[in-house]
């Protein structure tokens, strides 16, 4: 049988449909970095405060030779910059060589033509070539496998913001192909995925959260928590003690090793929600978000659900 040989967003949604966890690995190949939950050291709760929900990543100025360098937000969705027209077409035309025909897939010529026109496309500021490129060189499709230069290709992507580079960026971490790194900058790369978007990584992170929290015998929460729009409810909470008690099981899951440096009550859209700034060695810091509005309140009376 003649081997099928997939597209670049195909291949990509595979990848990060493969995620087992917030420290997610490719299936077959690599192994994730081991790390211990370490629940973060509580501060004093502030003021409330009101807290962002989007904000855009602006370009921050442009080093020479290498395009704009974009600073990703702390907080909120990210949405990623478009490509320049004439790179957008040069990719199309690159994932037009990548369709799978009559179950045949591509030819070797064909990937040689779509990977030409990727590298072109790159070269006119395309980070959606700069995302694709590192597919193939990260699996070895039409090329060499070179995780480094797969590393090397998607980093201006990652840092932009795009979803599936951020994905394949933290992979890259947490299997040791970038090193110094490990799984606290994967976790990091992660949670930039989910906030621009990267549906099957919000999956996972839910499923391997739930996982987690089943195996402590802890009801399972609902809520990606990267967002003041989508806070972690933790059920069955009975006051701000057990409350207190839940968060930091859930934050040493989700963020095994990192060290919280703030803690604020906030108020979002009528809720009351703890916000809590999380920072790892790198000195990358992500938010996470629990709702706490409902919390000592019988479930049907305010409580979670209720209307």
């Amino acid at each position: 049988m003649p081997v099928r040989r997939l597209s670049a967003p195909v291949i990509a949604a595979g990848l990060a449909a493969s995620l087992l966890s917030g420290c997610a690995f490719f299936q077959g190949d690599d192994e994730p970095a081991p790390s211990k939950p370490v629940a973060p050291v509580p501060t004093a709760q502030q003021p409330a405060t009101p807290a962002p929900d989007t904000i855009m990543p602006g370009a921050q100025g442009q080093a020479a030779g290498r395009g704009p360098v974009y600073e990703l937000p702390l907080d909120g969705h990210i949405t990623p910059p478009v490509d320049p027209p004439d790179a957008q077409r040069l990719v199309a035309q690159a994932d037009a060589q990548m369709e799978d025909k009559d179950g045949k897939g591509p030819n070797s010529q064909a990937m040689a033509q779509a990977l030409a026109l990727f590298d072109q496309a790159m070269a006119r500021g395309s980070l959606k070539a700069r995302e694709a490129l590192a597919v193939y060189y990260y699996y070895g499709r039409g090329t060499g496998r070179d995780p480094q230069k797969a590393a090397e290709v998607v980093k201006p992507a990652a840092q932009a913001g795009l979803p599936m580079a951020a994905l394949i960026y933290g992979q890259l971490y947490n299997n040791g192909s970038i090193p110094g790194g490990g799984a606290g900058e994967a976790q990091y790369w992660y949670n930039v995925a989910r906030r621009a978007g990267c549906a099957p990584c919000m999956s996972s992170h839910q499923e391997f959260l739930n996982s987690i929290e089943a195996k402590l015998n802890l009801p399972s929460s609902k809520g990606q928590g990267d967002l003041a729009s989508d806070p972690i409810v933790l059920p069955g909470i009975t006051d701000d003690a057990a409350g207190s008690k839940r968060e930091y099981a859930v934050l040493g899951i989700l963020y095994p090793g990192w060290k919280q440096v703030e803690q604020h009550r906030v108020v979002e859209n009528g809720r009351q929600l703890d916000q809590f700034t999380l920072e790892n060695a790198q000195k990358r810091r992500v938010r996470v978000y629990f709702d706490a509005t409902d919390w000592g309140k019988p479930a049907g009376k305010g409580g979670p659900g209720a209307k």
